[in-house]
Formats: structure tokens, sequence, C-alpha cells
């Protein structure tokens, strides 16, 4: 490596970023990580986490036809990174055991300003999707686009949803990252 691009890659700044593939976006710092053995930032049904099966550690995340949500990470989207969001890339680790194993994990925006509750923005990622092989770990991805009028005031919530799962869907070694 020369001079020049190890000297780049010491500047403060750089090397917590790389450009990801859209024109224009950074993959910044993470926004949140968790292998659900400490939930801080996580709340919700803490009932969600199990012992059954982990793809890591001792818990994961379960929803089946019982439990229609999994623990939720909620954050204002000020907090979320240190510069305007352009979107979010989540990384995690999803188990399947059936063909009705079709949850999501679903991003939400949340205005809760006024005493309200009114969604500002929501996608998700369907693991059926991605996932084809039932009853082994397998690692999805997908990249969220946000719009671009966010308050920093609105909530950035993250959360397992059954959807119409009627076998148990398990997530865990989620990651998210700032598109910035």
């Amino acid at each position: 490596m020369n001079k020049l691009a190890l000297s780049l890659l010491l500047l403060p700044g750089l090397a917590a970023c790389s450009a990801g593939p859209g024109e224009g976006q950074w993959v910044g710092d993470y926004v949140t990580r968790s292998d659900f053995e400490s939930v801080v930032g996580w709340g919700g049904d803490a009932a969600s986490l199990t012992k059954e099966r982990a793809h890591s550690g001792m818990y994961a995340v379960k929803v089946d036809a019982g439990r229609e949500y999994g623990q939720t990470y909620d954050v204002a989207v000020g907090q979320a990174a240190v510069h305007p969001l352009k979107g979010l890339e989540l990384n995690a680790w999803a188990l399947l055991m059936g063909p009705q194993s079709t949850g999501s994990v679903v991003l939400q925006i949340v205005d809760t300003s006024n005493s309200g509750f009114r969604v500002v923005h929501t996608e998700q990622l369907n693991l059926a999707d991605q996932i084809k092989d039932y009853k082994e770990w397998k690692p999805v991805s997908q990249r969220f686009t946000l719009p671009p009028d966010l308050k920093p005031e609105y909530r950035l919530r993250i959360y397992l949803w059954r959807n119409t799962a009627s076998e148990p869907v398990y997530l865990d070694d989620l990651s998210v990252k700032a598109l910035e």
C-alpha cells in the first residue's frame, strides 16, 4: 500500500465509512447491533426472547402464531446517526421452521408529536423472500431508503413481525448501519 492510500485510511472519520453501491451513499456507523443477550434500546414484548434456538449466544427473538411482534428497537431519528439519515442497511440471521414461517423485519418511522401516533414511513424485509431452506440459520440483508424530510424527533422503530406466520420465525445477530 502506498503512503497516500495509507494516510487516507488514517484520516479521522474516513475509517468509519465505506462507499456504498448507490452513488452518493455512504455506509456509516452502526445505528444498533444486537445479539439479544443485552437489549439496550430494545423494548416491547420481552417474552419474545427465547432460549429455544439462537444463532449465537443464548437468546434470539421469536414470533409465531401466538406472538405477533418481537422486541422493538425504538430511538429518535436525530439520535440514530451523527449525520442526517438517507437510509439504513440491515443485516441479521434468521431461521424459518417451514413454509408457514412468513415473518418480516419491519422498519417504521413514526411521528409521536402532539400526543399522536402517525406512521410516516414503513418498509419490510420479508424473510421468506431471501430464505428458501428451512430449519437452518441463514443471513438476510436489505437496504431501506428513507424519505428526505425526516424530523429529528420522529421515532425509528425496527422489529420482527410474524406477518401471517403460523410456524415459528427466529431472528438473531441483527445490525443496522446508517446510509448517510
